[in-house]
């Protein structure tokens, strides 16, 4: 289970990090200016969940920021990237 969680995460992770890439088509700059949160710290070691690690693995692979948060609806398990920051709705995949 948590290997198909892992990999849903990798594959989630992918797809975001392909169209946050510099290759991908940019939209027109907002009118307003958006302003956005500093990284958030890293969980520690010893507090982190499977589903976290596994977020936190995928997210380390790209070289543009990832924002992302994946709840685990079953039990409630979190796991996030860059959770507060602040992207244009054209890169965003649920």
């Amino acid at each position: 289970m948590k290997a198909q969680r892992a990999w849903a995460v990798v594959v989630a992770m992918t797809v975001v990090g392909a169209a946050c890439s510099s290759d991908a088509r940019r939209s027109p700059p907002p009118t307003a200016v958006a302003t956005t949160a500093g990284p958030s710290a890293a969980p520690t070691t010893s507090t982190t969940s499977g589903l976290q690690a596994a977020v936190t693995a995928a997210a380390t692979h790209h070289r543009v920021p990832v924002s992302v948060v994946a709840v685990n609806l079953t039990t409630g398990e979190r796991g996030e990237n860059l959770a507060r920051r602040v992207v244009l709705s054209a890169s965003l995949y649920k």
